[in-house]
């Protein structure tokens, strides 16, 4: 493992540069699309800074090499009860092995911004998780850990929390005077826009592109609305007949 780890310490200082820039990834796991948009708005605003950014699905990131990078910004989701999204499920699998060398990410700069829901017992599981990972792994954190609770208004939580964002990134970096200055971040994030096709299923229909998507058709019997004022969000109270959906359940907190 010894050889190993010194040919990724290698990797990472040969590829550190883009165009001789400094090279940030943002790697994003995202179940609805929000992460994957914020992802992408950090890409946007970098526009100006002395970095070439990038935004990789972790669905698509070989965790293996993430110990080659010279800077991570994570924006990951908590899917279900703690867990990753779908996305992120290898990547997850990779970073919490036990037999990974303490030091495999000393090279690695890294912040992590985790999206959540307050509703959920173990809200922000998963970019507390990343967090502590890193760190635990010898990163070297760049910004502070910052966390959305989607219950309130999380595209705010954002924006709060990357104005100081490329300033600190910056700050890590020996830079050209004429190229330090981060840009200033005046637009505010909307929040996502998302589209819908309508197809149509047949009672037997499943779905198994993914253990965690399956669905079957069952008939809405009751829907209300649980708050009293729906100003910052809504909670519905949703009924389903399933006698005929070939479907079980069990109930979760």
């Amino acid at each position: 493992m010894g050889n190993k780890l010194s040919n990724l310490i290698q990797q990472a200082s040969s590829s550190a540069k883009t165009n001789g820039k400094p090279t940030v990834t943002v790697l994003y796991g995202s179940q609805s699309g929000t992460a994957e948009g914020f992802a992408k708005s950090l890409v946007a605003s970098s526009q100006g800074t002395a970095f070439t950014v990038r935004a990789v699905d972790l669905a698509k990131f070989n965790a293996s090499t993430l110990p080659t990078l010279s800077c991570v910004i994570f924006v990951v989701a908590t899917f279900g009860e703690g867990g990753p999204t779908d996305s992120a499920v290898k990547f997850h699998k990779y970073l919490t092995n036990p037999s990974l060398p303490a030091n495999v990410m000393q090279h690695v700069k890294f912040t992590v911004f985790g999206l959540g829901n307050k509703t959920y017992a173990r809200y922000n599981a998963m970019g507390r998780a990343v967090n502590s990972r890193m760190e635990q792994l010898g990163g070297h954190r760049v910004y502070r850990h910052g966390e959305g609770n989607d219950e309130a208004c999380i595209e705010n939580d954002f924006d709060d929390w990357r104005q100081d964002l490329w300033a600190a990134i910056s700050g890590q970096f020996a830079l050209p005077a004429a190229v330090s200055q981060p840009p200033v971040l005046s637009a505010k994030t909307s929040p996502p826009v998302f589209e819908f096709d309508v197809v149509s299923v047949s009672s037997n229909t499943r779905s198994t592109s993914s253990p965690f998507q399956e669905y079957a058709v069952a008939t809405l019997v009751d829907r209300r609305e649980l708050r009293q004022s729906t100003a910052s969000g809504s909670t519905l109270h949703l009924e389903f007949d399933i006698k005929h959906a070939g479907v079980t359940y069990a109930t979760a907190d």
